[in-house]
């Protein structure tokens, strides 16, 4: 026979009596002395579940309906008198506290070295809310904490101002501001910080996020008004690209910073790996560089090859009409050889340029430069001017033109 509950006012109460739990417990006393040990045979069969009582039990229901009440006149118990304290969950002895994540989960802040290209206040904001995060209200453990979070230089400098800030974080926090964030116009890492913010620039391969963060921070170091850090950010910025933010007319550096990622997107970024999202094509674009040395070089010389390779040509027609001129002139050759001693080849002067080894007549010197008679020249091997000042180059750039 299966046992009844009900339930009232949030209290179940077992329709049991004292009399029945009295007499079971001595029943089950009395085979336990019998047995003299748990584990025989006597104790096993008398408490294993037979497979009817199994048919016995009563059926589980969902609802409460069926359920008979207990008797009003059943004697209830009065938890009145118990004590009842409401608890408060701290930080530390939630299952979320530091003490019960994983270390790979627990948030870490960042540590500070004192290095004039280090942001203090960044620091500084980050620890606030790392204190925050695991409840640090005490000042020695926030303290404790702080020091944890310190190296190099920065450490050096806590060790010696723990006495003077007497475990209080407020004064402590105060000699922090005035060793690494209130700096004057003509300190070190003001000099540094405004250098590195004159000369930045959008690197190759570098995310235009990570340039601009990096702009706003050290501008916000140097209280630079908002147009100075605008019209930084844009001449930053590779040429095409800066050109397409200009043309956008920005008044802010939001603006500025979206304009810019478009720019990107549309490809005028050349400098380094360009994020084309817009162009589903790449489009070859006329090469615009200038010529390098090595290529006038390889003009000049292909030039001056074709000069020599003419001038041998002229010389070859002008020995073959050598005999018609000499026939001509034989008579007055004649002349002159009855007047003047014969003299060797080589000796002959030119009156014109006074150079050796040939005449007047067959003289190449165009007459406009200076006569020099120990030059030679390179083209028709003439002694008493130079190159720039032959016949020879002459026709061949008018022949060319």
């Amino acid at each position: 026979m299966s046992k009844s509950v009900t339930f009232d006012e949030d209290k179940i109460t077992p329709n049991i009596s004292e009399y029945t739990i009295e007499h079971m417990y001595k029943e089950h006393s009395s085979d336990l002395s019998q047995s003299g040990y748990l584990l025989s045979d006597s104790f096993i069969s008398k408490q294993a579940i037979q497979e009817d009582e199994f048919k016995s039990l009563p059926t589980p229901t969902r609802s409460f309906d069926n359920i008979t009440n207990i008797p009003k006149s059943t004697p209830r118990t009065n938890i009145s008198h118990l004590e009842y304290t409401k608890s408060t969950p701290s930080l530390m002895s939630s299952p979320y506290s530091p003490a019960t994540i994983p270390m790979n989960k627990i948030v870490q802040c960042r540590e500070f070295s004192g290095y004039p290209q280090e942001n203090a206040a960044k620091f500084l904001a980050e620890f606030e809310s790392y204190s925050t995060l695991y409840d640090l209200q005490d000042h020695k453990r926030k303290i404790a904490a702080f020091h944890l979070h310190l190296k190099g230089p920065a450490l050096t400098w806590f060790n010696d101002v723990k006495r003077a800030s007497n475990s209080d974080w407020a004064i402590l926090s105060a000699l922090f501001k005035t060793q690494y964030m209130d700096f004057a116009g003509q300190s070190s890492t003001m000099l540094m910080t405004n250098e590195i913010f004159q000369n930045i620039r959008l690197s190759s391969g570098q995310a235009i996020e990570d340039f601009y963060c990096n702009l706003v921070e050290k501008a916000q170091i140097l209280s630079k008004p908002e147009h100075e850090v605008l019209s930084k950010f844009i001449n930053g910025l590779p040429d095409k690209m800066a050109f397409f933010v200009r043309a956008g007319n920005p008044t802010t550096l939001q603006a500025a910073l979206t304009s810019s990622k478009m720019a990107e997107a549309c490809g005028y970024r050349t400098e380094g790996v360009a994020t084309q999202a817009i162009k589903t094509e790449a489009i070859p674009r006329p090469n615009t560089t200038t010529k390098s040395e090595m290529d006038d070089m390889k003009e000049q010389i292909k030039t001056l090859t074709s000069m020599v390779a003419n001038i041998t040509v002229q010389n070859n027609s002008q020995s073959n009409q050598t005999p018609n001129y000499r026939r001509q002139d034989f008579r007055q050759d004649y002349r002159q050889s009855l007047t003047h001693p014969p003299r060797q080849q080589n000796s002959r002067e030119c009156y014109g340029c006074r150079g050796q080894g040939h005449i007047h007549r067959n003289c190449n010197w165009t007459g406009t430069g200076p006569a020099n008679t120990s030059a030679t020249c390179q083209l028709c091997s003439q002694q008493g001017h130079t190159a720039q000042f032959c016949n020879t180059l002459q026709q061949f750039q008018s022949g060319k033109g």
